[in-house]
């Protein structure tokens, strides 16, 4: 090729940089043990939401228990989790447990 600089050939496809989104997302989890990051896209390529495992908006994380196994269903924080809702014509990427 005879341009300078050219550009690059080695980029992100699409569902490598999604990929690499949802991983990014799923920093953001507090649980010691489990780690979920999802990048919802839509049919034009265009993320249109992110997330991750997370206590829901409002709740306070430091006076629940982080172990998986306990005595009763409130020993645990296993059943709190939030969900990324899927909408109508987009793909969902999920990536659990991302670079560890």
């Amino acid at each position: 090729k005879n341009c300078t600089p050219c550009k690059r050939e080695d980029f992100l496809v699409h569902g490598d940089y999604w990929m690499a989104v949802a991983a990014l997302a799923a920093k953001r989890s507090k649980d010691p043990r489990t780690q979920v990051g999802a990048c919802i896209v839509n049919q034009e390529n265009v993320i249109v939401g992110i997330g991750y495992n997370r206590m829901p908006e409002g709740w306070d994380d430091d006076h629940l228990p982080w172990n998986r196994h306990g005595q009763g269903r409130w020993d645990t924080n296993s059943h709190v989790r939030t969900q990324t809702h899927k909408h109508t014509n987009t793909q969902t990427h999920k990536h659990t447990n991302p670079l560890k």
